[in-house]
């Protein structure tokens, strides 16, 4: 895990079982696989509080310069 990723997660890190998938698009698959539904943080204008989730879900948060691609 990057040193970065652990200090800008004040400390929640070491209280989380974390597994490094080999890319992104691996994880997404292994989550989709395991029944998971995924969200990404573009939500077309709709309030992300009031959005009906399915869960287990997994969320996917981008970066704010660059989002998810």
């Amino acid at each position: 895990l990057h040193a970065a990723a652990i200090k800008a997660s004040a400390g929640l890190a070491e209280h989380l079982s974390i597994y490094l998938a080999p890319s992104a698009l691996a994880a997404a698959q292994q989550l989709k696989d395991a029944g998971y539904t995924l969200y990404i943080t573009n939500f077309k204008g709709e309030n992300a509080a009031k959005v009906v989730y399915k869960d287990p879900l997994c969320l996917v948060i981008g970066s704010e310069g660059t989002g998810v691609s």
